[in-house]
């Protein structure tokens, strides 16, 4: 079974009794369609965006909202297509910082050659609040959720990945620290990013302080920003920078 093929599952696995899923309740709302992928940008050879999970819920996303939706014989890669619209559309719902994200994307996209934008999560229920510690510790084990990390993890296996991620942090952001966080390794591990051969760049600067950096290991990138899991307005330069030498 691959990634897509899975999610499909899940999908029909939900859409018949979120209930099924109660295993997650304590953390995550199982009562809105899980979201494991949708694209932002159709294309051939897409730059994967590996998120978190797809946060808080929104009324359309709502169990009996779907049914009604939906016949039984519509799969979860056709409704992918359905939430692209939903998020990317003029009359899109997302809010200005969410738009703003999207467009740094798509000028990361073009700078590394690729064509098309998918994003994926790292786990597929919504929370209004994911508690990466508590994740590692109550979920990791759970069988849905480790066959869905491994086919992930094939699925980006020769794919361009930007991981996306918040880290909190008293001190520099740097290497060690990065590859010492627990959820960034296990981000790290899906996306096929090593950091044992990653290059670390500054980003950000604040009061001689690294708020906000990159990491790089040949297509796969990990942007990392104190506090928020934005994308500074100059990443796209210096993954510019890095991609010329590269070609050169």
């Amino acid at each position: 079974m691959n990634y897509k093929t899975f999610c499909d599952q899940i999908y029909m696995t939900w859409r018949t009794s979120p209930n099924q899923f109660t295993d997650f309740s304590k953390d995550f709302d199982i009562s809105h369609l899980p979201e494991p992928y949708y694209p932002i940008k159709k294309g051939r050879n897409p730059l994967i965006v590996l998120n978190n999970n797809p946060g808080g819920v929104l009324s359309f996303q709502e169990h009996s909202s779907i049914l009604k939706e939906f016949p039984a014989t519509v799969s979860y890669s056709d409704i992918s297509d359905w939430l692209k619209d939903k998020y990317t559309n003029d009359d899109t719902i997302i809010n200005g910082t969410a738009k703003t994200r999207i467009s740094r994307i798509i000028q990361i996209e073009k700078i590394i050659d690729c064509d098309g934008i998918e994003n994926v999560e790292a786990f597929f229920l919504h929370s209004n609040s994911f508690n990466k510690t508590q994740f590692l510790k109550n979920h990791l084990k759970n069988e849905i959720t480790k066959k869905y990390a491994a086919l992930l993890k094939n699925y980006l296996i020769d794919k361009s990945v930007l991981i996306v991620s918040a880290i909190s942090s008293r001190n520099s952001l740097n290497l060690k620290e990065i590859s010492n966080n627990s959820w960034l390794k296990h981000q790290a591990e899906i996306a096929g990013l090593c950091f044992d051969t990653a290059s670390f760049h500054e980003i950000t600067v604040k009061n001689k302080k690294i708020t906000s950096c990159l990491v790089a290991n040949s297509n796969k990138f990990l942007i990392c920003t104190m506090g928020s899991n934005t994308i500074p307005k100059n990443t796209y330069s210096i993954i510019e920078q890095m991609h010329t030498k590269s070609q050169t």
